[in-house]
């Protein structure tokens, strides 16, 4: 008590944190100075303030993680912790024997050694192939890049999950709030794959667009 009166502490903060199906020209920001639509035009009616963890680039679609919760955040974006991110992705033509085994070996770009990435050829037609593109880093713009190495343009591009988090049939440009046990899950991925060694290696590297 302070003279007589009751103190108590301030209130802490809830935590939230949503799972987003980004839509195509949408920036993962907040505000942007070009007049741009942002990622959280589409929470308006939650009335809190959350800040996406990572990157999906304008033109790429799917989940997408949006939160307060500076812990999450901190351990989903630090170069250590290199949780798996599925993407789906279209290139035109179809896709060579070839070309898959040089998109899952080891590759240079930008002049970073990148991390094997998994790649499996979903579909393939005349005219277009669909690739299924696990990593477990995100470099900046990195499936494009590595694409544009091989001649592959890209057509479009989807992340499906976040570690243990998949995107499932949540509807495009709708969200919904994660339950405390997923975002754990996503926590202990975060720890679980945290690998000292490559700390100095990945040092600046957090995750950006794909």
């Amino acid at each position: 008590t302070y003279k007589g009166t009751v103190v108590r502490p301030p209130k802490k903060a809830e935590h939230i944190t949503v799972m987003l199906h980004k839509p195509a020209g949408f920036v993962t920001t907040t505000s942007d100075d070009q007049g741009r639509p942002c990622v959280t035009d589409l929470l308006s009616e939650l009335n809190v303030r959350l800040y996406p963890v990572g990157r999906l680039d304008m033109n790429s679609t799917g989940l997408l993680l949006l939160t307060n919760d500076g812990e999450l955040a901190n351990l989903l974006t630090h170069p250590r912790h290199h949780v798996s991110k599925v993407y789906h992705g279209t290139v035109g033509g179809e896709i060579t024997p070839t070309q898959l085994r040089q998109l899952s070996a080891p590759m240079t770009i930008d002049g970073y050694r990148l991390q094997p990435v998994k790649v499996n050829c979903l579909r393939a037609y005349e005219h277009a192939s669909v690739l299924e593109m696990t990593l477990r880093e995100g470099r900046n713009r990195q499936i494009r890049k590595m694409c544009d190495a091989l001649g592959l343009h890209v057509l479009s591009l989807h992340r499906v999950s976040l570690g243990p988090i998949v995107l499932g049939h949540l509807p495009l440009g709708k969200f919904r709030r994660l339950a405390p046990t997923e975002v754990e899950a996503l926590k202990q991925a975060a720890r679980k794959a945290a690998q000292p060694d490559n700390q100095q290696k990945t040092k600046g590297g957090r995750d950006v667009s794909c």
